[in-house]
């Protein structure tokens, strides 16, 4: 399966290759599933490397750009429209009594064998959610399972999360306590990096989908430019050592490799004369390569590669903001109803249509971006009464990203400018054509 990014969203289309494997998962309301499932990382073969090179229906994203992890896997089951990409639903059985269709020490009960058996013919394995349900099917069925508590673990939340749209009959059975436990560790991980101050049980199901989409953005948007500069750097001289920017980037290599169809730069007017300099002899040093060695498939990877870093990022930012916003949203709610005689707190429904300056704080620890409401700079001197409280800030400040640094590298007395991390940061946040509001001129200095 390969998927194409269209205006934010993942199109799919089968791999003529792909084949299925199976999980089996117990439900909510007394009642067991069976289902295929196509979800797939390449990672995975790490874990099954025999198993999902037979079984495993490839989800691959446009020129094999994306590699996810095991932590990304909610990513897929975010909304049930993408779920429907990579999950359908083969069987379904309902007992009255849960406890009627497995026993300890029997086994699955005849119902349940007839479906497990049903469906799990030839070399297909089935996915089981304990080591004891592994041995008890393989000993008494003959079929082959597969069980590792990381992969399930991920694996059931997601299928948890969207199960009410493919199996009707639990439509009405699934509790928000269902869906959200146990915790998906990716989806967890992913509120702590967007510094989202919301627990998992208390997301409503509207913002999943789009921390989802939001997250699915960020992963392609540093795997795309790793990928051109290491599978093409050595052809340009190495161009990219000296190109933070990854757009930059991809437009210097587009210009290199694929000059029939890259639009024109004046790289003199937008680069330093030295660089546009080493830019002229990247391309000279290219020629060979450019034309007898790059392939149609190549030039392929580099327009796509390139029209996807010069897009996302503004998809990317105005997804970032709709999140932060719902955030704010649930915020405040949730303040109003653990104290319902606290006094008035405005809701933020009017930052939908604001528009924001992004600012580089000093922090004790590190450094941190926010994105500040354009109403907070009307009034200068009154600037002040917009941050007397964190709930009064919330109405007009985002927080969208934080990172710890020790040494705290790009202090006043430093030539080095901001470390790793921090440039990571800004250049992640931070387009081509951003303004990032600083600190003072030294930080201005290093950073812009």
């Amino acid at each position: 399966m390969r998927i194409l990014i269209l205006n934010g969203r993942e199109h799919y289309w089968r791999h003529p290759q792909a084949s299925p494997c199976l999980m089996l998962m117990m439900m909510h309301s007394k009642k067991l599933m069976y289902s295929l499932n196509s979800l797939s990382f390449v990672q995975m073969f790490r874990y099954f490397p025999f198993l999902f090179i037979l079984t495993l229906q490839l989800v691959i994203n446009l020129h094999m750009f994306c590699h996810f992890s095991l932590q990304d896997t909610w990513v897929y089951f975010r909304d049930v429209d993408t779920a429907k990409n990579v999950m359908f639903t083969l069987g379904f059985v309902k007992f009255d009594d849960k406890t009627t269709a497995w026993d300890g020490q029997t086994g699955p009960s005849n119902e349940l064998i007839r479906l497990i058996r049903r469906y799990c013919k030839g070399r297909k394995h089935l996915i089981v959610q304990s080591a004891d349900i592994k041995v008890i099917i393989e000993e008494k069925l003959n079929v082959k399972c597969s069980y590792d508590k990381n992969v399930v673990d991920e694996l059931v939340w997601g299928m948890k999360n969207v199960l009410r749209e493919f199996i009707l009959q639990e439509k009405y059975n699934v509790t928000r306590e269902y869906r959200c436990l146990p915790v998906s560790k990716g989806l967890k991980q992913c509120l702590k990096d967007h510094l989202i101050n919301l627990s998992t049980t208390e997301l409503d199901a509207n913002f999943i989908p789009k921390i989802g989409l939001l997250h699915y953005l960020n992963i392609t948007l540093k795997q795309v430019p790793r990928m051109l500069r290491e599978s093409y750097g050595d052809h340009v001289c190495r161009i990219g050592e000296h190109i933070k920017s990854n757009s930059m980037y991809a437009r210097v290599l587009a210009r290199i490799l694929v000059p029939e169809l890259a639009p024109e730069y004046d790289f003199c007017k937008m680069l330093s004369p030295d660089l546009a300099l080493k830019i002229q002899e990247a391309d000279k040093s290219a020629t060979k390569y450019r034309d007898e060695q790059l392939t149609m498939h190549d030039r392929e990877i580099i327009m796509g590669a390139l029209s996807i870093l010069l897009s996302v990022p503004k998809q990317r930012d105005d997804i970032m903001i709709c999140v932060k916003l719902m955030e704010a949203e649930m915020c405040t709610r949730l303040m109003l109803l653990e104290d319902p005689h606290e006094k008035f707190v405005r809701v933020p429904t009017n930052l939908k249509h604001s528009t924001f300056r992004r600012t580089l704080l000093e922090t004790p620890s590190g450094f941190a971006i926010f994105d500040v409401n354009e109403d907070v700079f009307r009034w200068p001197r009154h600037m002040w009464v917009r941050f007397i409280d964190a709930r009064e800030a919330r109405q007009v400040v985002l927080a969208l990203g934080f990172v710890n640094v020790k040494d705290n590298s790009i202090a006043q007395n430093s030539y080095d400018g901001p470390g790793q991390e921090l440039s990571s940061l800004i250049l992640n946040l931070c387009g081509h054509d951003t303004k990032l509001i600083v600190q003072d001129d030294a930080h201005r200095g290093k950073t812009c």
